[in-house]
């Protein structure tokens, strides 16, 4: 194989190493969340982006029809991590494939994009499934960090409730015993360990 062939791989390979990283340990509810409005969740980018690897690389470049459906990439897709990495080392093997049996003398010549209508190199097809993947890396990044930030936040929340509902308890704890206003209370026992204080004592 050509260098230039074998340095494509190793930058495919880097990508799809970057992507399962961006996918480890998410729940199928991360990978079907959509941050937005017309604004796609990290299962459909890997879905779309895949398909887009085998008609670029196989349809295009190896003239291999795929009988790509890409409007179907981007419905809800109930696929789990171990399905989404399948289909990157599927895609992964694939082009490995191709590019076995390609040489350098072949980027020049016209492969047909038929979801364009038009003609395009072969050597333009493969960088663009590079570029192409490597945009979507970015977006399936971004939108992990998004949703492990709204997951905390929700998180906190949460502690947030436990925290009130502990101080609730508290308060109906001082009342009960007799200190008199919760407030006073507080003030009494100065938030400290003080075996004098009867605070939260049954």
């Amino acid at each position: 194989m050509d260098q230039f062939f074998a340095s494509y791989l190793i930058e495919l390979e880097w990508l799809h190493a970057d992507i399962k990283a961006a996918l480890r340990g998410l729940p199928p509810t991360a990978l079907a969340w959509e941050p937005g409005r017309e604004m796609n969740s990290i299962g459909i980018l890997v879905v779309h982006l895949t398909g887009a690897e085998r008609y670029l690389v196989g349809d295009i470049a190896a003239g291999e029809p795929s009988g790509r459906d890409r409007p179907a990439e981007f419905h809800p897709q109930d696929l789990d991590v171990q399905a989404l990495e399948a289909r990157l080392d599927n895609s992964f093997a694939y082009i490995q494939q191709v590019l076995s049996r390609i040489s350098l003398d072949d980027l020049s010549k016209p492969g047909f994009a038929h979801h364009h209508g038009e003609t395009v190199s072969i050597g333009w097809a493969l960088l663009h499934a590079l570029s192409h993947t490597g945009l979507h890396l970015g977006q399936i990044q971004l939108t992990r960090q998004l949703w492990e930030q709204l997951h905390a936040g929700l998180m906190f929340k949460e502690q947030e409730a436990v925290m009130s509902v502990a101080v609730s308890d508290t308060v109906i704890l001082i009342t009960h015993n007799g200190m008199g206003e919760g407030e006073s209370a507080l003030q009494q026992c100065n938030f400290t360990l003080d075996p004098g204080c009867q605070l939260g004592r049954g």
